[in-house]
């Protein structure tokens, strides 16, 4: 199986995440640190199941690096998206 994935938009249309669930169920976000901007930077949340990214989202990720974190602003894009 391959990874599913999807974007998330604001109430503007702009582009704000990408999520994915990969093959073992683990759920991986990348928040953006601008919106609809990718080449800006991206965070990194790790959720262990789609239960726990739906029970917790936004909230609680098991594992975070913020949007804003300084290994996050600029980071460079890996995979579709």
């Amino acid at each position: 199986m391959s990874d599913i994935y999807w974007f998330s938009a604001d109430s503007r249309g702009r582009v704000i995440a990408k999520t994915e669930i990969k093959p073992n169920g683990q759920v991986i976000r990348y928040p953006f640190t601008i919106p609809d901007d990718i080449n800006s930077g991206h965070g990194h949340q790790i959720y262990n199941t789609l239960e726990d990214f739906i029970r917790n989202h936004p909230d609680e990720a098991n594992w975070e690096r913020k949007a804003n974190h300084p290994d996050s602003i600029n980071r460079k894009w890996k995979g579709p998206g």
